[in-house]
């Protein structure tokens, strides 16, 4: 065993760790040694928070203690019990990067990717979740990862969306398959080793919707697997008689206007949805994610008879999508028909798309134009008998974080 002498470190805090087992990750070989040095005067309740966080994070990251903290010294020796074989890579958190992130989101993507825009979709993530691949100081590759929550048999859970999954075009070949592969695997390892401890608030899992080559290559290097395809559904509005519709609200309309109905409709959302898995879409969230937001200007669809909200988005004066429905699961049909027809009245043509899993796009085979699109609900689930695992999801074009 080759002892690294240089990989000694002081820790006082809890927040600290995670950033130091993962400089270690990067830096030791099986076997190598690390050190953490803690300073005499911790404060009680941090020396709780350190105990817990070093037993997550060593058994997360691999490392496996060789010398039991005793009162007579205030350092804590780790081994690496298995090398991830990062090779000329390095990992980290993503929050010191977000410069070269956004560059590389444009170079992948060719489009723009403000920096605010960025930091609004990754607002929570604190240097907790997101993680960057780096070659020579540069980030090639990044796994994003945001808190979520979701509503299943009348309880929240706590589960993680993974998004920005993304390597610099010019590593081909083995190169770039190589980091998508260990991105993929330690970003959700983190979670993964865990476990789904409600009492830690550990996620249930990690979903998200990969498309294309990323989604194959994801499910290649077993990091997620599918649970059902994604569908574009395309109302063709001069099909629609418009004379059964309700009033739109403007982006500009006051946001206590909607806030009694989109609190009754998420109250009726939840009352319907069996044992359906739902994002979480309660007025908080729903503040953040559409009333606020830095790019996009929405428009609301308010059904006050029976309590539903239809988010939506124009992409010109004849195309629009429905981005997100809050209501009743079993009035989705009708209140989407409704929609349609409430935008026929307005602008006489044009037409209204959203997405649905299978199920839902069955109910409009025969009122629309369905097509299968290249992208998936994915997901990995941590913790035996994981009973998110077994149920049916329900899905919206606002549960992405990109429309």
């Amino acid at each position: 065993m080759n002892e690294q002498k240089n990989l000694s470190v002081l820790v006082s805090q809890p927040s600290q760790l995670k950033r130091e087992f993962v400089k270690a990750l990067n830096v030791c070989q099986k076997d190598d040694v690390f050190e953490l040095r803690f300073p005499n005067d911790i404060a009680y309740e941090n020396r709780i928070q350190l105990a817990v966080e070093l037993a997550n994070c060593s058994k997360q990251y691999g490392f496996e203690l060789v010398s039991p903290h005793s009162n007579r010294s205030n350092t804590l020796k780790y081994k690496l019990c298995e090398s991830p074989k990062l090779g000329e890579l390095n990992m980290d958190f993503s929050e010191r990067y977000t410069m070269k992130v956004t560059k590389l989101f444009e170079k992948v993507f060719q489009e723009k990717m403000p920096e605010s825009y960025w930091r609004w979709k990754y607002h929570y993530d604190d240097s907790k979740y997101s993680m960057v691949m780096l070659k020579d100081g540069d980030v090639v590759g990044h796994f994003g990862c945001v808190p979520r929550s979701v509503w299943y048999l009348g309880q929240v859970f706590p589960v993680v969306q993974g998004g920005d999954v993304m390597v610099d075009p010019t590593l081909r070949g083995k190169l770039g398959s190589s980091v998508f592969g260990k991105l993929v695997k330690l970003g959700i390892k983190q979670f993964a080793d865990a476990g789904a401890n409600l009492m830690t608030q550990s996620p249930l899992c990690i979903f998200g919707f990969p498309h294309g080559r990323m989604l194959s290559l994801g499910v290649r290097v077993g990091g997620y697997s599918t649970l059902g395809n994604i569908y574009d559904i395309k109302i063709d509005l001069s099909a629609f008689d418009s004379s059964f519709s309700a009033p739109l609200f403007d982006q500009g309309a006051d946001k206590h206007d909607l806030k009694p109905i989109w609190v009754r409709a998420w109250q009726r959302m939840q009352d319907s949805s069996d044992q359906v898995v739902l994002g979480v879409r309660n007025w908080p969230y729903a503040t953040r994610r559409y009333l606020t937001h830095p790019k996009y200007q929405y428009r609301y669809y308010v059904n006050n008879s029976n309590h539903a909200v239809v988010v939506l988005r124009s992409i010109n004066e004849s195309q629009w999508l429905l981005i997100d429905y809050v209501g009743d699961l079993s009035e989705f049909k009708v209140n989407a028909l409704r929609c349609a027809a409430a935008l026929k009245l307005e602008f006489g043509q044009g037409s209204m798309s959203f997405w649905g899993m299978e199920a839902v796009a069955n109910q409009f085979l025969t009122l629309s134009v369905v097509s299968r699109t290249s992208a998936a609900l994915a997901a990995r689930f941590f913790g035996e008998g994981n009973a998110l695992s077994e149920a049916p999801w329900w899905i919206s074009m606002g549960d992405s974080d990109f429309l």
